[in-house]
């Protein structure tokens, strides 16, 4: 049986993943506003961006990690460093 020809030559994949998201993206990425996104860039928390021509872009992957690095709230926290819940905390 023959295969049905595609109108997308093989060598082309339909949906490439991107790798890199402007601010607005990369802050929805990690669930919070532009705002919060930019201390916590400034502080150290969140990755500085690429840049390309004048396009500035994060990566998906380094936001991924900075996101996994975020500590957890829970009882082991909260003993370590009696801090509130604010958003300020974060970054």
């Amino acid at each position: 049986m023959q295969r049905a020809s595609s109108p997308v030559p093989d060598l082309i994949a339909p949906a490439l993943p991107r790798l890199g998201y402007t601010r607005a993206e990369a802050a929805e990425i990690v669930g919070v506003g532009t705002d919060l996104f930019d201390r916590a860039v400034a502080a150290g928390t969140m990755p500085p961006p690429r840049q390309l021509g004048s396009r500035l872009l994060w990566d998906i992957d380094e936001l991924v990690r900075a996101f996994r690095e975020l500590p957890h709230k829970g009882p082991s926290n909260e003993n370590r460093n009696a801090q509130s819940s604010t958003d300020e905390d974060m970054v």
